[in-house]
């Protein structure tokens, strides 16, 4: 006896196979039949399926290829975006309004780090309690005022309080999650894109704990001394405000070009693939950055010695190679990983995505996008002014800013994914292993 046939989605990796009583493959036309023999007596059997093939197929495409299209692309964004802010720095430093430029940059700063800090913890926190909401309140007052000090004063101490404490908050976040299912648990007990912990207010706590103890400190030397970790440099309101419109360039290039040509799609990877990404491009990245700005003398070092725009363009030319090595680097690090977990039940969609054209670059995400880019930048021109004002040379002080700052820049997309509310992803249920007899 033969059962009715049971509806099921199309799916081209069985186009034209099919398989008989005896497991052989059998090709019937264009349709596709599976067949699995239960018995002399009993056949199950899956209707025709089809649906249309990916856009590209990867394993025609080399490595190559996508890489120096991403590189490209970053070329085009990030020289639009360098220029445009050299350009506005020039403008600015004619008006010779640093006061307004300063309580400016303050206001904008704050704004940004209120914007991007509500969207993070809403999801890291909650918001289900009222405890959870008052903490997310308290927690976006605090980021503000950091943000508007990084912004209006270049303050080294905030910048330090956030980098170390970030970087120790990420390090316990992964370490005290649990991807395995308990015997009473299944796969619908845990929400899509949230991560399984044997206690979440343990995770949560330990983030906490882990972000003061790193942070504390800076805290402590910017109240006992605060005229120290400030920098009242004019150059500081002029820069940051220029930092805003090249981090308005930069992403409304990036976003006009982002499906321009053969490219990797990062959206069909899951949130352990990005991380594993952004792992795999940070040294490229950092030695880039390091070596190209140091060879251009850098965008700030320029900036200290003048103000004219056709001395900043070659630096900010020059800097614009290390995003070329870092988008190159990336495009094969997404590559490399898909393919090693090309067997995952998660891995269903091309990571290779074919020529679309030009985007409309308009996106509810391309506010967020732009705010996270200038609060980066300004943390990174933040350190440099500090570490100047603390007697460093500006070369070295130049360097040592762009490697803390290219080692966070790293990872400006997943911090941006955490935002949109994604994270590790669920719990799987390990399978238990058979007891000896």
């Amino acid at each position: 006896m033969i059962p009715a046939p049971l509806a099921h989605p199309w799916n081209s990796s069985e186009l034209h196979n099919t398989y008989g009583l005896d497991g052989l493959p059998l090709t019937i036309g264009t349709q596709t039949r599976e067949t699995r023999s239960l018995g002399p007596n009993i056949l199950l059997t899956k209707p025709p399926q089809l649906v249309s093939r990916p856009a590209a197929d990867a394993t025609t495409i080399p490595f190559w290829r996508t890489s120096l299209n991403q590189a490209i692309r970053e070329l085009f964004s990030q020289s639009l975006g360098r220029l445009a802010g050299a350009a506005a720095f020039t403008g600015l430093s004619q008006l010779n309004e640093y006061k307004a430029s300063s309580n400016f940059a303050t206001v904008l700063g704050a704004a940004s780090a209120g914007i991007c800090s509500v969207q993070l913890l809403r999801h890291q926190i909650g918001t289900a309690s009222t405890a959870q909401k008052m903490s997310v309140g308290l927690s976006t007052l605090a980021a503000m005022t950091a943000g508007g000090v990084i912004a209006g004063y270049a303050s080294m101490a905030t910048v330090s309080i956030i980098a170390s404490g970030s970087l120790v908050a990420a390090i316990a976040s992964s370490t005290t999650r649990n991807t395995d299912l308990t015997a009473t648990e299944t796969e619908a007990d845990i929400e899509p894109g949230q991560h399984r912990c044997a206690d979440e207010h343990l995770a949560l706590g330990t983030k906490i704990l882990g972000f003061l103890a790193a942070s504390t400190p800076f805290l402590v030397g910017f109240l006992v001394n605060p005229s120290f970790w400030l920098n009242h440099d004019p150059a500081v309101g002029n820069r940051n405000l220029s930092v805003a419109i090249e981090a308005v360039s930069i992403e409304l290039a990036k976003a006009v070009v982002s499906n321009l040509g053969v490219s990797v799609n990062r959206d069909t990877l899951i949130f352990e693939e990005r991380f594993k990404v952004a792992m795999m491009g940070l040294l490229p990245y950092v030695i880039a950055s390091v070596l190209c700005n140091g060879v251009a003398g850098g965008l700030l070092h320029a900036e200290l010695t003048s103000d004219q725009f056709k001395s900043l363009i070659v630096p900010a030319l020059v800097g614009t190679l290390a995003n070329c090595v870092k988008g190159a680097a990336n495009a094969a690090a997404a590559r490399y990983v898909r393919q090693q977990n090309e067997n995952s039940e998660s891995n269903t969609d091309p990571v290779i995505r074919t020529d679309q054209g030009l985007t409309w670059p308009i996106s509810v995400q391309l506010a967020p996008k732009v705010m996270l880019r200038y609060l980066m930048i300004s943390c990174r021109d933040s350190l440099f002014f500090g570490l100047k004002k603390a007697g460093l040379q500006p070369a070295l002080a130049n360097g040592l800013s762009v490697m803390v700052y290219a080692s966070f820049a790293q990872f400006r997309d997943v911090t941006f994914d955490l935002m949109q509310g994604e994270g590790w992803s669920g719990a799987r249920i390990k399978p238990e292993t058979p007891a000896a007899i």
